[in-house]
């Protein structure tokens, strides 16, 4: 699906509730590091079945880029999840500007933590 759009300029992907897991998950994530360059939206909401290990595959990549926005909304983010994401997160934060975290009623105060600690400083 998004092998031929590398070096091109593609700045929004949508990926909302599109039932996405680990092998899915690892294989777009393998494809949106040639798309960093010029990537600036990123809609991941309401997939609500992946692993920590799956949301730090998909995120892997985008390190370096451009990436303003990103969008969690309704991801049942837990502990192990949001400590993944936050992980990620230290390497987009010179860039990122809006984060979408909303519904995510199972994140405990650590969690929260967890998530946000890459952005600091």
């Amino acid at each position: 699906m998004l092998h031929g759009l590398g070096g091109g300029v593609l700045e929004e992907i949508n990926f909302r509730g599109c039932s996405l897991d680990q092998a899915k998950a690892t294989a777009i994530g393998a494809k949106l590091a040639a798309l960093k360059k010029n990537l600036r939206k990123l809609d991941l909401a309401d997939n609500t079945s992946m692993t920590s290990s799956a949301w730090s595959a998909m995120l892997h990549g985008l390190g370096g880029g451009v990436l303003e926005e990103i969008n969690f909304r309704g991801c049942s983010l837990d502990q192990a999840k949001a400590t993944a994401i936050g992980a990620k997160l230290a390497a987009l934060k010179k860039n990122l500007r809006k984060l979408d975290l909303a519904d995510n009623t199972s994140m405990t105060s650590s969690a929260w933590s967890a998530m946000l600690h890459g952005l600091g400083g």
